[in-house]
């Protein structure tokens, strides 16, 4: 028996799933969600994936990206925005996660601070090393190079003294001092980049069945997005294929 979804986003204007070797981006598509793991992308409704318990996202004059990765959280700055206290963190989880940020990447983050964000409303916490090396830009905290516009880098909020906890925004602000106009690129550099450096399959992609880590912003193109910077333009975060922004979907 074919499986239905517990999620269908449809009206889509662009899927960009960031999937290596293949087409990035699904034009006037849908998202069907099983649980906490994507059933298929595909173009035209998905309506073949209601049932009476689907909950319907309505897409129109959205694009849908994967979650973002931050891959370079400083022990010190983490322990400092929290202060060991379960509120903090909560509030911290919650602000990245408006933002956009569902994993970032400590390897010595404190084990009673791993142990709170297991929770499935708290952002992910990878503490491995790295697998490979990445080149890390912080547009926000210090001064960047610009990076070879065709190898992989990353970009991070930084979180020093005076952290900036929109990943977005740093992308934007690095493709705009540096002129860039490939932004799935940039895009990548929050997503897919960081991914692969820790060896993370399963984040940073938009795949069938991978995690359901979906943001939806406004606007019908990845450039529309990345030029604006001003408005709520976040719509949805869809984290394990529940909604928890704008109001939380089960």
């Amino acid at each position: 028996m074919k499986k239905k979804a517990t999620v269908l986003i449809q009206h889509l204007e662009a899927v960009y799933t960031m999937y290596p070797r293949r087409n990035t981006i699904k034009h006037h598509a849908f998202i069907a969600v099983y649980h906490d793991r994507i059933l298929k992308i595909g173009s035209g409704l998905g309506s073949e994936f209601i049932d009476k318990d689907t909950r319907i996202i309505e897409g129109r004059n959205h694009i849908a990206l994967p979650g973002f990765i931050d891959i370079d959280v400083r022990s010190e700055a983490l322990k400092q925005q929290t202060s060991d206290t379960p509120y903090q963190l909560q509030s911290l989880s919650g602000t990245l996660l408006r933002h956009g940020t569902m994993l970032i990447h400590n390897e010595t983050v404190l084990s009673e601070v791993k142990e709170q964000l297991r929770h499935p409303s708290m952002i992910d916490v990878h503490t491995k090393p790295c697998q490979s090396k990445a080149e890390i830009c912080r547009p926000l905290t210090m001064k960047h190079d610009l990076y070879d516009n065709k190898k992989p880098f990353c970009i991070s909020c930084g979180y020093h003294s005076e952290p900036c906890l929109d990943q977005l925004l740093c992308a934007k602000l690095y493709a705009k001092q540096h002129g860039i106009s490939d932004l799935t690129h940039v895009l990548a550099a929050c997503t897919l980049y960081p991914a692969r450096a820790l060896g993370l399959n399963d984040y940073g992609i938009l795949k069938q069945g991978g995690k359901a880590n979906i943001l939806l912003f406004s606007g019908k193109e990845l450039s529309q997005v990345m030029k604006r910077f001003y408005g709520d333009e976040l719509i949805h975060v869809i984290k394990d294929g529940i909604r928890f922004y704008p109001n939380p979907i089960i």
